[in-house]
């Protein structure tokens, strides 16, 4: 058997073969160094990041950012009081109303019955006058008469309205043929004479309902006061924007309607209908602001000045020509004249200057007393570029 060796009884116990190290361990060094470069470039991205959001807030701002500029311009209080003569613009409406009325007279005694007939001269080529109150009377005897004067055409006829001598239904009847009692013994009798061309009705004994005579005033005022009020409230509402238009600057001209019932009808209800034509007399309004400063400021200053409250002013139309395209009024009142501010001006001159310069921005404008500027946000110090988003807004002196 063989003799064992000494390696084959002690183990040789070799080295450890090292393990070789991860590549992020071996470059140690290398990595401190892009860790140095890495804090620059971190702080350069921070700090373009940090710019463009200043930058985008500014521009937020600036876009959200609004201004409001409160002008107090130069005033007066004058009174005035003068008639003017002038040229006008004219705006024409028509407008039609109607009411039912309820009557509210009493008629005692009955109603006498009426109706038509024709009057026939055979008498003579000339015509023939009839007094009001003519008689004409039925072979039965019932007489009816005229209310008013009538002439009949020679040779020809005429068409009137009879009434009854005397209330009661007696005297409705159908149709017959009539003589004139006055002309009895002349040769017109028989030659004078008339027919029937509607029943006589509406007679009756008793009480009945009448129109009043302030039945028929307060309808037709009535219907005249809506219609002033529509014409007017319409003139207005059409009127050009540089137009000025007074409410008692409109001649209203009104249709007599004959058709409408008159005082004394009988019934219980009554439809009357009105119809109105409106003139609306308009001035421009700069103009007669103008017109009005030259005669209580100067010639100069008209120009450069406006009446605030000129359509407050007590206006009277006094008369107009014919066509309408003249009219001579009286102004009267306590006019307040407002110096004109040029806006466009002072919003681009105020654009175009520094923050602190706005004060002397309004000082090159004399018509400007004073003024204010109100930011938003209030710490925003810069006057918008954009005109929507300047607000200007004029203090007016309250007297």
């Amino acid at each position: 058997m063989p003799k064992p060796i000494i390696s084959d009884i002690i183990k040789i116990k070799r080295p450890e073969i090292e393990k070789p190290k991860k590549a992020e361990n071996l470059e140690l060094p290398r990595k401190v160094k892009e860790k140095k470069g890495g804090f620059w470039r971190k702080l350069l991205l921070w700090t373009v990041l940090t710019i463009i959001l200043l930058l985008i807030i500014n521009a937020i701002i600036g876009f959200l950012a609004y201004v409001s500029i409160n002008i107090t311009p130069k005033q007066e209080f004058v009174n005035i009081d003068l008639n003017l003569k002038t040229q006008t613009e004219i705006m024409q409406i028509e407008h039609e109303e109607s009411q039912t009325v309820m009557a509210t007279g009493v008629e005692t005694g009955g109603q006498k019955a009426s109706g038509q007939i024709v009057i026939y001269n055979a008498y003579s080529s000339v015509s023939q006058t009839l007094i009001k109150n003519t008689r004409f009377e039925t072979p039965d005897g019932k007489i009816y008469r005229t209310n008013e004067k009538v002439t009949v055409p020679g040779n020809g006829s005429l068409e009137v309205t009879v009434y009854a001598d005397e209330p009661g239904e007696a005297y409705n009847i159908g149709l017959t043929d009539f003589t004139i009692p006055g002309f009895k013994g002349d040769p017109r009798y028989e030659k004078i004479y008339a027919r029937s061309k509607t029943k006589m009705s509406g007679g009756f004994s008793g009480t009945s309902s009448v129109l009043a005579k302030e039945d028929a005033e307060n309808a037709v005022n009535n219907l005249r006061d809506k219609i002033k009020n529509y014409l007017t409230e319409n003139i207005l509402k059409q009127k050009p924007e540089e137009y000025l238009f007074f409410e008692k600057g409109i001649a209203i001209t009104f249709d007599e309607n004959l058709d409408n019932p008159k005082e004394g009808d009988m019934g219980k209800e009554f439809n009357f209908i009105q119809k109105g034509i409106g003139t609306g007399f308009l001035l421009k309004e700069n103009e007669l602001s103008e017109e009005v400063a030259k005669r209580y400021l100067n010639e100069e200053t008209s120009k450069e000045v406006r009446i605030a409250n000129l359509d407050k002013l007590e206006f009277n139309l006094l008369n107009h020509n014919e066509d309408n395209t003249e009219i001579t009024f009286n102004l009267k009142g306590r006019a307040h004249f407002v110096w004109k501010v040029d806006i466009d001006s002072l919003f681009s001159d105020l654009t175009t200057a520094e923050s602190e310069n706005y004060s002397s921005v309004f000082k090159k404008y004399p018509t400007i007393e004073s003024a204010e500027i109100i930011f938003s946000p209030s710490w925003w110090r810069k006057i918008p570029q954009n005109r929507s988003k300047a607000h200007f807004e004029e203090i007016l002196d309250l007297q």
